[in-house]
């Protein structure tokens, strides 16, 4: 009997139909609601990490290349410059220089090979990294002793793009003379 009592008291407590539903629907509701504000800051996140991702490829591709010219023609002899090519021989005596095919450019080699200096045959982030003129600049100019190689490093699928603008004066040159 006692055992009735209770059941009883417990039904006519929960009596008010609907309390505990409304509420719930109102947790599910501002659940999504904050759900649905953080979905355009999760974007943005990402976003802003893809674009740093990009930034910091373009900037190594554009390190390696500045070093690999400044150093090269920094220590070469008989250069010869071109719009799309300079050629020169090294401290070995050995042959080598850049050349501008496409939208690449490659590193001459002494045995008559080429290397590519900006993107890679991999499937990877660098494989979209080219080059273009900057401005209307040829990519290789000489004026006296001093060389000037410009150009834009840009990642084709992305659209960033870096300036890559290197002034060089052959060290070899001038100790020869």
């Amino acid at each position: 009997m006692e055992y009735a009592m209770n059941f009883i008291d417990w039904k006519e407590m929960k009596r008010p139909n609907g309390f505990f539903l409304l509420e719930m629907l109102t947790a599910l509701l501002l659940i999504s609601v904050v759900t649905a504000s953080c979905i355009p800051l999760i974007v943005q996140m990402a976003q802003n990490i893809r674009r740093g991702e990009v930034w910091e490829e373009l900037s190594r591709q554009e390190n390696v290349v500045e070093e690999t010219i400044y150093g090269t023609l920094r220590f070469s002899h008989d250069i010869t410059v071109k719009a799309n090519e300079v050629r020169c021989r090294d401290i070995q005596n050995n042959y080598t220089g850049f050349v501008v095919k496409g939208s690449r450019i490659y590193r001459l080699m002494s045995d008559g090979s080429e290397q590519p200096l900006t993107g890679s045959s991999s499937a990877g982030m660098s494989a979209s990294i080219r080059i273009r003129p900057y401005g209307n600049m040829p990519y290789f100019s000489q004026k006296g002793d001093t060389i000037y190689v410009s150009f834009l490093v840009y990642d084709a699928i992305r659209h960033a793009e870096r300036p890559c603008l290197i002034t060089v004066t052959s060290i070899t040159e001038r100790t020869e003379e």
